[in-house]
């Protein structure tokens, strides 16, 4: 079997890449900026409903990776026997 090696993408292609993210990243920014205003209405705290929206998030992301951790080990206990 012949396998071409992967051609890096062009300049112009990374560029095109770059901006799509960017624009995708703002826009979910947004999303989440104008879910967090519903949720506290007109006259709420937009700086403090964010500051706890990404500590509930922090939070969360702590708790699964001490799950998989957990499990890894339990998976290397088990393993072992």
């Amino acid at each position: 079997m012949n396998f071409k090696k992967p051609q890096p993408p062009s300049p112009q292609q990374v560029r095109e890449n770059m901006q799509r993210w960017y624009v995708a990243m703002e826009s979910s920014h947004e999303m989440l900026m104008a879910g967090l205003r519903h949720k506290i209405g007109p006259d709420g705290d937009l700086g403090e409903a964010y500051r706890q929206w990404n500590a509930d998030r922090r939070e969360r992301k702590i708790r699964e990776y001490e799950e998989a951790y957990r499990r890894r080990q339990q998976r290397g206990a088990n393993n072992a026997s």
